[in-house]
């Protein structure tokens, strides 16, 4: 690149008098000049002031000697970095020089120059550029084409061009400075090796790398010709070739390039030193980029002393030395040695080259921070994290690299202190500015997935973590190659992920590879080895080989303990994993011992609200369980749950809803510890019993009330902005709803895409509903809160389902219940049954017989042949509780598993008695709405609208009269299937028709408005055209289904069905639904009408539905209660996304229910409904008066859920 001339250079030109000045100018001339080559503006502005004068006074404004002086202004102000003060005096000195010269003197074209250049200081590109294309036309017309004064004007265009990235102009000015060059003095001319240099930037810049290479190429050959290989610009030459071999992820070539150029610099370091750190640092970080650190490390000692000698202990080249072996100390886990350079290096950034907002200065705190976290010494390295965020972002702004690598190295320490929504929240921001800036296959983008995906190991997120890790290391393999540090931590995340999902076999695969490739990269002692040898260790125990798994346990902590110290959370977990293996061996004491070491490292080091320390809390309280020492497994246990209540309610702003049921399934494990405990106790610790209770009141169907809370608080906001994204959610819900209902063969391509970015913006839902989440979380339901609202006589019932832990957890599941009344200190711990019991109550074996036999009016003896005898399920679920039922009148039950199927008020209680002549017996979802359950009032009735007797089978002109054309709508096509799993269509339910006539004439008496929906008119497009203008009640008679889970079936031996969307389908919330007009055309195998419903109404679309203004919703349909029982959220079906859609009550079914009973038993409840009775008393007393005329079986199979 041709040198330009700066204002000092000017003023060394303008400053040669063409007829003698005052002496006293000259001499005040020079010292401005001195002063300012001295850095020393602020004396030479005040001595260029009075130079001013004296020069006006002694040559007049129209002089040289004026022109010189307002120079000097200009290039101190520029100096003093202020511009607009510089612009005004180069301005002034640019018109008086243009009038008294000539415009191809050569003082004018300097002049001009000058003004060019700090016009792109200033960003003023285009007058740059006016000024330019002036100095081309000047020289072209004095001195020709071919001269070089022409081709150094066209190189100053065509670097402007390049600053502009209108790379096509500066390409076509640097081709033809070449040709003419070339003509002029063959191709070892000045003018061609230095338009040859700036083309091949050029194409770097352009990422055109192979253009690039062939003309660094060429001009290292032409380098090599005229200068030799031992001179300082065939040096450079092989620094640039170097980097951009490093760019191009051609390693070997770019070391060899950097090793040579280094050689030549430092046979001439005194006068090349910053040529020379330029290299060593380009060398370190290529070095540390492949995993070579200890050669950083080696060339450090070599080199520092020398360059010390030259420059001096404080200089820049020092620092910047520093800084990358500092980086290098820190990947070997050196972080004293680490520490120590980076502090030095900080100390002399700080004083030099733009102090504490410099580039330089922002590095080294970034890096600092980095090595303070890999430390474990998480409050300095969040400091200087932050530090160097700041400047980064006032210095480069928040589009750029160094402000994603900023974003990156908080959202891992984020990650590290446990604070999730943080950390997924600064990562995905880093992510997207590196797809910007690289692309995605890029080491840096790669990268930064792999944090993401570690995040989402840690909350059991694993089918979002296994996508992005195997893109990482396809990437890794591409770009660094099977040997880097970086494809080695993908191998070890890989590994840890199959781990987590139970594949063994591949874990050990991945691991294996990891653990051989950090041996080679770092050697044994080392923490990523002994990273490696931990989780192997974890492989090995949860294959039941313990004494394998202790001996490479013990090996790590002996590398960690070397390498990090005792005060480490990677030291600290693997004692508590190497603990678990001894206890498994049953050497309890060493595992107590491990364990208590590990909980008081983890709490000095990490602090008491970390997962990390609930984490080996919740162990210590496993360890001592098995060693009987219940009080101090109590203890810890209640000290492991307080932080996951706090981590998961946290947690929840950053997860959609299947998120946070995955999460809370995995990090309270269906508290099997806290039940298994109690059901050791002899005498129940009434601190755990309330202990458990609460976790209960938080746990139960949280996933389902904290969505429910977000879209209540979106729906109701004012905020334009959120509520059209709240609309934008919706309709991709819909599209997604629409293409679900599809074989997974006839979905649209990029439906990932889809399910992605609806899933990112309901965590912006989330994250803006926060302030509401705030306000629930701060009335946290309690106990207390529970007993407040109870009378008496009034019992509160949470049953719960759990896993029997003996030495290790069985697959053994047991039932309980815990009973809580208003006046005792604790609720009562009530062992139940177990679930192999109940499960032959709900084979689908049985079919209505059975159930008719569980509930009958005439008690049995317990003993008879019957398998499913009501009295032997009352002896299962309700005799254990009776001791607890004293004078009890009412109870408020939440059921758990598979208790959600029974007909409680049904049971036989002895002496021809059920339980709902014994009880009054309201069922909740959980038993933490009781809580917020005050003196209720029936909501008036305004208005109530029936869907009935559809006409399930119609022609496609039927269809098309009696349905609008829609985008969105959602229909299958499938061979032929039915509810029975043969190919049946729908049947008609002739008795709904009279139930919805008699039910309309029944509200149209007590003149309330009505509407009513029947044959070819109840269709879905009409019930979804209830969204957001719901009726106070909703009214649906007819088919309802819920479909097995696939899997299930599947793993009992059965083939799976995958000719329908819904039999296939993993989502329980799309094998659930409700039956309407023109169903049986799909359902049968016929293709669906284009932009038409298509008659089935799944789960999943009725939650996305706005029904809250309805009070009441009547399903007068088959098995509507049913559903998946997942964990602690209870029923996934239509119950759930009824109340996700907003609806306060709904009455469902258990089972098949017969037609003409159930038109009767809905003409009885809604006769007391509209008496002014509240939807659970009037159905108490519908059924009381079906109880006097039909057997249980008729009539029990409705209850009211809220």
């Amino acid at each position: 690149m041709v040198m330009r001339l700066f204002f000092v250079s000017v003023l060394l030109v303008l400053f040669i008098p063409q007829k003698s000045f005052c002496q006293s100018w000259e001499e005040m001339n020079t010292l401005v000049l001195k002063l300012t080559q001295e850095q020393r503006y602020d004396s030479a502005l005040s001595l260029a002031k009075k130079a001013i004068s004296l020069a006006e006074r002694e040559s007049g404004k129209m002089s040289l000697a004026y022109s010189a002086t307002l120079n000097n202004l200009a290039v101190i102000y520029k100096n003093l970095e202020q511009l607009e003060m510089a612009e005004s005096f180069a301005l002034e000195s640019t018109q008086i020089v243009r009038k008294i010269l000539k415009e191809n003197d050569p003082d004018f074209i300097r002049c001009l120059e000058n003004l060019a250049e700090l016009y792109e200081d200033m960003a003023k590109y285009s007058k740059a550029e006016a000024i330019y294309l002036e100095l081309c036309d000047i020289t072209k017309k004095y001195t020709g084409e071919s001269s070089v004064d022409f081709l150094s004007e066209q190189q100053n265009l065509a670097d402007l061009y390049e600053t502009t990235k209108e790379y096509k102009k500066a390409k076509s000015l640097l081709i033809s400075i070449m040709e003419t060059s070339r003509k002029m003095g063959g191709d070892t001319s000045a003018n061609y090796v230095e338009s040859l240099n700036n083309l091949g930037r050029l194409y770097f810049e352009e990422r055109d790398y192979n253009k690039a290479e062939a003309s660094l190429a060429e001009l290292l050959a032409i380098r090599k010709r005229s200068t030799g290989e031992n001179h300082p610009d065939y040096a450079s030459t092989l620094f640039d070739l170097g980097a951009l071999h490093q760019e191009m992820n051609h390693y070997e070539k770019a070391e060899s390039e950097f090793l040579q150029a280094m050689r030549i610099w430092k046979n001439n370091l005194e006068e090349f030193h910053d040529d020379f750190t330029s290299v060593f640092v380009s060398l370190a970080k290529l070095y540390n980029k492949t995993g070579k650190y200890r050669m950083t490390t080696s060339l450090y000692g070599q080199v520092v002393n020398e360059l010390q000698k030259i420059t001096g202990p404080r200089h820049l080249n020092v620092a910047a030395v520093m800084h990358e072996t500092a980086r290098a100390y820190s990947y070997l886990a050196q972080y004293d040695s680490a520490i120590a350079l980076f502090r030095i290096s900080k100390d002399i950034e700080q004083n030099i080259e733009g102090g504490t907002n410099s580039k330089e200065f922002a590095n080294n705190m970034y890096h600092m921070g980095q090595a303070f976290m890999m430390a474990g010494e998480y409050d300095s390295a969040r400091f200087f994290l932050n530090e160097a965020e700041k400047i980064r972002k006032k210095n480069s702004g928040e589009e750029s690299y160094d402000y994603a690598t900023s974003l990156y190295g908080l959202g891992f320490l984020d990650s590290e202190t446990g604070d999730y929504p943080q950390a997924e929240k600064r990562l995905i921001a880093c992510r997207n500015i590196l797809k910007t800036i690289e692309g995605q296959k890029s080491a840096d983008y790669a990268q930064c997935n792999s944090a993401l995906a570690t995040l989402y190991i840690e909350l059991n997120l694993l089918q979002k973590a296994e996508p992005l890790l195997l893109e990482n290391l396809a990437t890794e393999e591409e770009v660094l190659g099977t040997n880097h540090p970086n494809y080695a931590a993908t191998l070890n995340d890989l590994g840890g992920l199959y781990s987590e999902w139970g594949d063994l076999d591949k874990a050990e695969k991945y691991y294996l590879q990891a653990l051989k490739l950090r041996e080679t990269i770092f050697g044994k002692l080392h923490s990523a080895y002994a990273e490696s040898l931990n989780n192997l260790a974890g492989l090995y125990a949860d294959n039941q080989e313990f004494d394998k798994a202790i001996t490479l346990y013990t090996e790590a902590a002996e590398v960690m303990k070397k390498i990090v110290g005792e005060n480490h959370g990677d030291y600290s977990n693997v004692l508590s994993n190497m603990a678990l293996a001894y206890e498994s061996t049953g050497n309890h004491n060493k595992a107590e011992s491990l364990l208590i070491s590990a909980n008081e490292i983890n709490k000095k080091v990490l602090g008491e609200e970390h997962p990390q320390y609930s984490i080996t809390l919740r162990n210590l309280a496993l360890v001592y369980f098995d060693n009987q020492k219940y009080d101090l497994a109590e203890s810890s246990l209640k000290k492991a749950i307080d932080i996951q209540f706090l981590q998961s309610r946290n947690n929840f702003s950053m997860l959609t809803e299947k998120e946070k049921t995955s999460m809370i399934d995995f990090d309270f494990a269906g508290m099997y510890l806290e039940n298994n405990l109690l059901l050791r106790q002899k005498n129940k610790s009434s601190d755990l019993l309330r202990s458990n209770f609460d976790e209960l009141l938080f746990l139960k169907s949280v996933s389902l009330s904290d969505t429910k809370n977000m879209v209540t608080s979106i729906r109701n906001s004012a905020n334009p902005a959120v509520r059209s994204l709240f609309s934008k959610w919706q309709e991709l819900k819909s599209l997604l709803a629409k293409q679900y209902s599809l074989p997974s063969t006839n979905r649209m391509t990029g439906i990932d895409s889809v399910e992605e970015q609806a899933a990112d913006i309901e965590k912006k839902l989330n994250g803006l509903s926060s302030e509401f989440r705030k306000q629930q979380q701060a009335s946290k339901i309690k106990t207390e809160d529970i007993q407040r609202n109870l009378r008496d006589d009034e019992v509160a019932i949470e049953f719960v389902n759990f896993k029997l832990l003996t030495t290790q957890l069985t697959d053994t599941v047991l039932y309980a219940a815990y009973v809580l009344n208003k006046k005792d200190a604790a609720p009562v711990f009530v062992p139940l049954c177990r679930e192999d019991q109940l499960a032959k109550y709900f084979s689908s074996a049985i079919g209505s017989s059975g159930i008719k036999s569980i509930y009958r009016s005439e008690v049995t003896d317990e003993d008879s042949a019957s398998p499913v005898s009501g009295d032997s399920l009352f002896s299962l679920v309700w005799k254990p509780l009776l001791p607890y039922l004293k004078g009890i009148k009412k109870i408020n039950y939440s059921p758990a598993g598979l208790l959600n199927r029974i007909a409680f008020h049904a049971l036989p209680a002895g002496d021809n008695r059920l339980l709902i002549d014994e009880y009054e017996l309201d069922r909740y979802t959980t038993i933490r709405q009781l809580a917020s359950v005050n003196e209720q009032s029936k909501t008036k009735s305004t208005s109530i609208i029936l869907f009935g007797d559809p006409a399930f089978t119609m022609d496609s002109m039927s269809v098309v009269k009696n349905t609008a054309p829609g985008d969105n709508v959602s229909n299958i096509y499938s061979a032929a299937i039915s509810r029975g799993g043969g190919s049946e269509p729908w049947v008609r339910l002739a008795g709904t028709g009279k139930e919805i006539s008699d039910i309309s004439s029944q509200f149209l008496r007590n003149g309330i408005a009505t509407a009513t929906y029947t044959q070819e008119k109840a269709t879905e497009e009409k019930f979804k055209s209830l969204n957001g203008t719901s009726p106070t009640i909703l009214h649906v008679a007819t088919h309802g289904f819920f479909l097995s889970n696939p899997q299930k079936k599947k793993n009992e031996g059965f083939a799976m069905d995958r000719r329908n969307a819904f039999t296939a389908a993993d989502d329980p919330m799309l094998r659930s639904g409700i039956v309407l007009a023109g169903a049986n055309r799909v359902w049968v195998g016929k293709p669906p009408i284009e932009n038409r419903e298509d008659g089935i109404v799944t789960a999943f679309e009725i939650s996305q539905l706005d029904l809250r203004t309805t009070d009441l919703v009547v399903l007068s349909a088959c098995e509507t209660a049913l559903g998946d029982i997942q964990g602690t959220e209870g029923v996934f079906g239509l119950q759930r996304a009824f109340k996700l859609a907003g609806v306060k009550n709904m009455l469902l079914s258990l089972w098949k229910v017969p037609d003409e009973e159930t038109a009767e038993l809905m003409r009885t409840f809604y006769g007391y409904y509209l008496k002014g009775e509240m939807p659970r008393e009037a159905l108490k007393n519908a059924q009381r008066d079906m109880r006097k005329k039909y057997s249980p079986y008729y009539w029990a199979a409705f209850v009211l859920i809220e």
